[in-house]
């Protein structure tokens, strides 16, 4: 996935930031990251995940 598209989901994600849907990043079906907008506000929470 490009810079350019992680970045326009992250901005979609904010523009919505009441809806509470986080987003799972995730390459060859191991999950990277999750991102999700903390409540009442449109700032976004990063999550990176280890690799198992």
């Amino acid at each position: 996935m490009s810079s350019d598209r992680i970045n326009e989901i992250l901005s979609t994600m904010r523009q919505y930031h009441t809806a509470k849907i986080p987003h799972t990043f995730s390459k060859e079906g191991i999950c990277l990251m999750r991102a999700r907008c903390t409540p009442s506000t449109s700032t976004l929470k990063l999550t990176f995940l280890e690799e198992q």
